[in-house]
C-alpha cells in the first residue's frame, strides 16, 4: 500500500490519459468535427448507413402509418442492404436504368410492381391512372407538394432498386442455364 501511496500520481496518470482517448475515440467515431454527429446503423461491403438517412426513408415512406415499427424497420435494413449490393455489382456489370426506362416504369405501359401496389384504384382494383398522371404533371410544374415530392423520390429509389434486382436475377439465371444436349454430353463423360 505504501508503494502505491508514493506512485499515486501513475495512477492518475492513466486514468487521465484513458479519459482523453475515450473522448477522442467518442469524437472521431461520430464524426462530431464541424458541429454535426453522424451516428452509423451499420456497414454493407464497406458503405457506412447513416441513421439519419435511414430514420428520414422511414419518416417519408411511412409517415403516420399504423404498420409495426419492426417490420417496417426490417424492410427498410433489407432494402438499403439490397441497394447497396446491387448499386456496386451493377456499377461492376454495367447494368443500369435508362431515364426512359424509368418513365416507363412510373407512368407507362410497363409499370412497376411497387407502382402497381401503391396505386390501386379500390373501386376498380386496377391502377389509379388519374392519380399517377396527376402526379406526373405535378412533377414536370413542379407543383408538387414537398410532402409528395419526398415521397415520390423515395419510391423512385425503390422503383429503381427493384429493377435492378430484376435485370440482375436474370442476367445470372441466364448465365447458369445450360442446354439439354450439353447436359446430356457431360452426363456421358463424367
Amino acid at each position: 500500500i505504501s508503494k502505491i501511496r508514493k506512485h499515486s500520481w501513475i495512477i492518475v496518470a492513466s486514468l487521465a490519459l484513458a479519459l482523453i482517448g475515450f473522448l477522442i475515440m467518442d469524437v472521431v467515431t461520430n464524426n462530431t468535427f464541424g458541429g454535426q454527429t453522424r451516428y452509423s446503423i451499420g456497414k454493407i461491403d464497406g458503405t457506412v448507413i447513416d441513421y439519419n438517412e435511414f430514420s428520414r426513408t422511414e419518416q417519408i415512406l411511412y409517415n403516420n402509418s399504423g404498420t409495426d415499427p419492426y417490420s417496417r424497420r426490417t424492410y427498410l435494413w433489407n432494402y438499403f442492404v439490397e441497394k447497396t449490393l446491387l448499386e456496386k455489382a451493377s456499377g461492376k456489370l454495367g447494368i443500369g436504368i435508362s431515364p426512359t426506362e424509368l418513365e416507363d416504369l412510373q407512368f407507362g405501359n410497363n409499370l412497376s410492381p411497387i407502382i402497381t401496389q401503391r396505386f390501386i384504384n379500390t373501386a376498380t382494383s386496377q391502377v389509379d391512372r388519374d392519380q399517377l398522371n396527376q402526379i406526373k404533371q405535378g412533377l414536370e410544374t413542379n407543383s408538387l407538394r414537398a410532402d409528395l415530392l419526398a415521397y415520390w423520390n423515395e419510391q423512385k429509389n425503390e422503383i429503381l432498386k427493384e429493377r435492378l434486382q430484376a435485370k440482375y436475377t436474370s442476367l445470372v439465371s441466364k448465365a447458369i442455364y445450360s442446354p439439354t444436349w450439353l447436359a446430356e454430353q457431360k452426363a456421358q463423360e463424367g
